[in-house]
């Protein structure tokens, strides 16, 4: 008797579940269900969607700016802004606004001297519970492949990661799609 009162609740649940499954897939038609090991290919609907995305590697060249030399850079569609790795020489106020002076490094090989304007300022937590970590945000302008792209970076001491640029959301959205799978898909040529 108790054998058959748990069976009832375990198929209710099963056809509970069904039912929100076959829901949920008929309010999004397009959405794709990924069996694991599976190759995804974007459908046909949806590149035609967002017909100006392109594909990129989880890992890319770029260039910055007027640098004369690309950087490996990582695409991480997790993280919310750039970095780029700098040395930050100083920062002033002129008329009224925020600067800083910086050198980009890659490797370290170290690009002339940048003055840009501040945009913001943001505060990384540190595991440890300290204060955190003053990072500001400039105007800086990407290369990949063909695109160029504009947006904010946040200047940081990034040599303790493996790469020196990493391409956030803001830089890919409405701009690359990320193949997990690939490097350096684009070949980028810096000016």
């Amino acid at each position: 008797m108790k054998n058959i009162k748990i069976m009832r609740n375990i198929i209710g649940l099963l056809f509970s579940l069904m039912l929100c499954c076959k829901a949920y897939a008929q309010e999004s038609p397009e959405r794709t269900i990924i069996p694991e090991g599976k190759p995804y290919h974007l459908s046909e609907k949806i590149k035609k969607k967002n017909g100006n995305l392109s594909k990129a590697g989880w890992v890319e060249k770029v260039c910055i700016g007027n640098v004369d030399f690309s950087f490996n850079a990582k695409l991480d569609t997790g993280a919310t802004s750039s970095s780029v790795n700098a040395d930050i020489i100083r920062e002033f106020e002129r008329d009224g606004k925020r600067y800083v002076l910086y050198r980009i490094v890659n490797d370290g090989q170290e690009t002339e001297t940048f003055e840009s304007e501040v945009t913001r300022y943001t505060r990384i937590k540190q595991k440890s519970g300290a204060k955190g970590i003053k990072r500001a945000f400039v105007i800086m302008t990407f290369k990949i492949g063909k695109k160029t792209i504009e947006g904010e970076v946040n200047l940081a001491e990034r040599d303790h990661f493996n790469y020196p640029v990493l391409v956030g959301r803001n830089m890919l959205e409405n701009n690359f799609y990320v193949d997990a799978a690939r490097q350096n898909v684009q070949k980028t040529k810096c000016p």
